[in-house]
């Protein structure tokens, strides 16, 4: 009799190990090809600033109440006056995800920024291991395939490594 097999249909199998030995490794590639957005006329301005290092968000005058993704309409009140307001780029972590199903392994998360918004993005130059929720982060912009920077988020504290004495 046939002994059962992890995955039986078309396909690869699930129990076959990664391609690639970076999908075992704890820590976040560099070189992951970032997609480069696609700016809507609403959202240019988001993007002028992460060009210059600088995160924005939108603050509704009629409400004033911080919103993200950009829009211009507020999302709360449904007032036209939202205007920019640059951030601290400071945040905790709301929740994440490592993907591992893929070449090179990422982290993808919700980030609550100090303003109250929370933002998905990418967590960067922190351990996968070293991920809690609720833990302080910081803003750093990563170059995209076509050269646009993209706010993603690393540890706001250094993680201590391996070997590291206090």
């Amino acid at each position: 009799m046939n002994q059962p097999r992890a995955h039986d249909g078309p396909g690869p199998e699930l129990a076959s190990t990664p391609s690639s030995s970076r999908a075992q490794t704890d820590m976040p590639a560099n070189d992951r090809p970032i997609e480069a957005p696609r700016p809507t006329p609403d959202a240019a301005p988001f993007w002028e600033a992460a060009n210059e290092g600088r995160l924005l968000i939108k603050h509704c005058a009629e409400c004033d109440r911080m919103h993200y993704p950009p829009r211009p309409f507020c999302p709360h009140c449904f007032s036209a006056s939202a205007r920019w307001h640059e951030c601290t780029g400071k945040g905790t972590l709301y929740a994440y995800s490592v993907v591992r199903r893929t070449e090179i392994p990422y982290a993808m998360a919700y980030v609550r920024l100090a303003e109250g918004p929370i933002m998905m993005t990418n967590i960067v130059d922190t351990p996968f291991g070293a991920l809690r929720a609720d833990m302080d982060v910081q803003v750093v912009f990563k170059a995209s395939v076509n050269g646009q920077l993209i706010p993603m988020f690393k540890a706001a504290s250094p993680i201590p490594q391996p070997g590291d004495t206090a």
